[in-house]
């Protein structure tokens, strides 16, 4: 979700999207547990492990839409307070999904969830060039898209953390496509400013990353698991809903092969075959 553009510039709405979703369903129409895990906040437990959000925090994995009114009541563009966002910004509310499965297949109960509490979007073929091209692009505006700009891994816990620090905001080819700790003069150089001043004020997370990738030991673990809190209880910036999982399906005559994990893929340089192989 774009945190400037409405009606995502409103903690509520983006609170109320996060509790509706129905990530068990998600993970269904993703392939099932073959192909992931559900995931409720951000840092995977490769980086992460035992991290967790709470049960007062963790929100439901088949979606709670009585939680999600309850969140959204307390929006601005929840105008009578029915937990039903109502107001003109949040009717066809463009949303670019991928075109590519497995993502693909969850557009239409991510509209459906969406729809419950009032958001309705309006899916937006992409027709200006390749997704990650348009999110990475601060003056296209897109509120809500369903792919990422640019995957960040790693073993630690801070290249994930760098999709949400405002360095990684840029007006061509950023990382950042929340916009989260948008300053004003970035906001002024990618021509964006009257709509970043309405959106004010726009969290940032920067110090709190500087201060956790500093750190070492237990500490660095702790701080990393409160970022990770903040981030989808504070600013939630987007709804997670999957760790994948990498599946690879070999034939029996591949005795060994090694995973590259710079690609996310097998390792084509490092393959053992039987020979001849067999039938």
């Amino acid at each position: 979700m774009n945190l400037l553009v409405p009606p995502f510039d409103d903690v509520h709405v983006r609170r109320a999207m996060n509790l509706v979703m129905d990530r068990e369903e998600l993970l269904r129409q993703w392939g099932g547990q073959t192909y992931g895990d559900i995931a409720t906040h951000v840092l995977p437990p490769v980086v992460l492990p035992g991290a967790t959000l709470g049960p007062d925090d963790e929100p439901d994995p088949s979606g709670s839409l009585r939680a999600a009114k309850e969140e959204m009541a307390r929006s601005r563009y929840d105008t009578d307070g029915d937990g039903i966002c109502d107001a003109p910004e949040c009717k066809n509310v463009i949303y670019i999904p991928s075109t590519l499965p497995p993502l693909v297949d969850i557009v239409a109960s991510v509209v459906r969830r969406a729809s419950a509490i009032g958001v309705t979007l309006k899916i937006r073929d992409i027709e200006i060039g390749p997704c990650d091209d348009i999110l990475g692009r601060v003056r296209y505006l897109i509120p809500i898209a369903g792919c990422s700009a640019t995957v960040v891994g790693g073993a630690d816990p801070a290249q994930f953390a760098a999709k949400f620090d405002s360095s990684g905001i840029r007006c061509e080819a950023q990382i950042n496509t929340f916009e989260l700790g948008m300053t004003a003069a970035q906001a002024r150089d990618c021509d964006v400013l009257e709509v970043y001043r309405n959106a004010r004020p726009v969290p940032s997370e920067d110090g709190r990353i500087a201060r956790c990738d500093a750190l070492t030991g237990e500490e660095r673990g702790g701080c990393w698991a409160e970022f990770d809190r903040v981030l989808m209880t504070e600013d939630v910036p987007l709804v997670p809903f999957i760790w994948p999982a990498t599946v690879t399906i070999v034939t029996p005559d591949v005795t060994r092969y090694e995973f590259d994990q710079f690609s996310g893929t097998i390792s084509l340089c490092h393959l053992v075959v039987r020979w001849p192989p067999s039938g």
